[in-house]
């Protein structure tokens, strides 16, 4: 089993220094964006419409977060999102976008 993490490994090493381990790596929003601005595909449809949210709104329960959580417990994102309700294989933010979980 060593050999087999050791062979992997090289090669992870290897495919980073030719570039390509980034364009394997990357998500296709990332990917869209440098290819000049395409669309990610479009969700199949669904016969849900969220409840509207009336909770507190995003800049609140940051401000809440940097208020009672002990700093070590950072965010990882420059804009988090708000998940308020999930259907099914769906997620909904506070605005009613649509994730795929």
């Amino acid at each position: 089993m060593a050999g087999r993490t050791a062979s992997h490994a090289s090669r992870l090493v290897s495919a980073a220094a030719k570039g390509s381990f980034a364009s394997q790596t990357s998500c296709f929003s990332a990917e869209a964006a440098r290819a000049g601005g395409a669309a990610p595909p479009k969700m199949p449809p669904f016969d849900y419409t969220p409840m509207p949210y009336d909770g507190p709104s995003k800049e609140e329960v940051m401000q809440l977060r940097s208020t009672y959580l002990n700093p070590g417990k950072f965010l990882h994102f420059k804009k988090p999102v708000m998940i308020v309700e999930g259907k099914m294989q769906y997620l909904y933010d506070e605005t009613g976008r649509r994730y795929l979980d």
